[in-house]
């Protein structure tokens, strides 16, 4: 979504940018550009990893000078600045999002439900703790009860 601000002339999209006007989020073009460049990048990237273009190097140039042309394209519509500014805020954005995903992760209670088995070979399996449910803890209870009935029984006829 598009907005023009009053006495600006910079454009501004909604997006999850650092600046924020009337409660709403808004990046400029120029970071809205950057960061669609930085995001094609990325997925070339892990296209690439991942094996998706294989041995077909003509549909690999292809995408390359695809990533070329937006980057030159960014190159031309703004300046040095402009592009430093928006990696910057773009930079910044992403280092709060991963605090704010990694601030939510317990390692220890993670650890506590961990269980591991060791194998004779040497290996580690992991292994599920089952949690006693209500009427099996009931059951347990009853029949600890009844030993003990039944030993206080024992007990009392062998005197």
């Amino acid at each position: 979504m598009k907005y023009i601000l009053r006495n600006e002339k910079q454009q501004y999209y909604s997006k999850h940018g650092s600046q924020s006007v009337e409660g709403q989020r808004l990046e400029t073009a120029c970071t809205r550009n950057v960061r669609e460049a930085c995001e094609t990048i990325a997925s070339f990237l892990h296209q690439m990893l991942d094996g998706t273009y294989g041995t077909d190097r003509d549909n690999l140039i292809q995408k390359k000078e695809g990533l070329w042309r937006k980057v030159e394209q960014v190159k031309a519509d703004y300046s040095a600045y402009q592009i430093e500014l928006s990696l910057t805020i773009i930079t910044q954005d992403s280092a709060t999002s991963l605090w704010e995903r990694t601030s939510r992760i317990d390692i220890a209670r993670d650890a506590e439900k961990l269980r591991f088995k060791y194998e004779k070979d040497g290996s580690l399996h992991e292994e599920e703790t089952p949690q006693p449910s209500a009427l099996n803890s009931v059951h347990q209870l009853l029949q600890n009860s009844y030993s003990a009935h039944f030993g206080g029984f024992v007990s009392t006829e062998k005197k």
